[in-house]
């Protein structure tokens, strides 16, 4: 449980923290003047196993389902506090994919999946910063 809440939690606020510096660059020197993704993001993969208002299956994967819960609230404090530096930040859910991870029995494939979250990530602007959604644009619930 140590470590996927590691991987999956501290890791990439980690990642954030030592690539600030550069985002921060990108942000200043972008001839873009809205908060998106090609001006300086930082886009954060969780899973709905980290969602409160939307894990109604259930399923004992409970380590893993908190590490995602505290990457989700994680990209929410970093909006607030990347939002003078106009970096947006988000979370998304590629899906259950049809992986090594997600097994045969996953509903997207690969394709359909990084379609969708390339998609999605083309389409965040400023009221998106913070927020999580699912890889075919879809809002999720906290």
């Amino acid at each position: 449980m140590r470590q996927t809440y590691e991987v999956n939690s501290i890791a990439p606020v980690m990642i954030a923290r030592a690539f600030l510096p550069l985002l921060a660059a990108a942000s200043q020197t972008s001839s873009e003047t809205d908060l998106n993704c090609s001006r300086a993001a930082i886009i954060n993969v969780t899973s709905k196993g980290g969602s409160c208002g939307d894990d109604t299956r259930g399923h004992f994967f409970y380590g893993y389902c908190m590490s995602k819960a505290a990457l989700n609230i994680a990209t929410v404090s970093m909006s607030v506090d990347l939002k003078p530096n106009n970096i947006l930040t988000a979370v998304l859910n590629p899906g259950w994919v049809k992986t090594d991870m997600g097994g045969p029995s996953g509903r997207v494939s690969t394709h359909e999946s990084v379609q969708g979250l390339l998609k999605v990530m083309s389409s965040l602007n400023e009221e998106h910063s913070g927020k999580f959604y699912n890889y075919n644009g879809e809002p999720i619930p906290w």
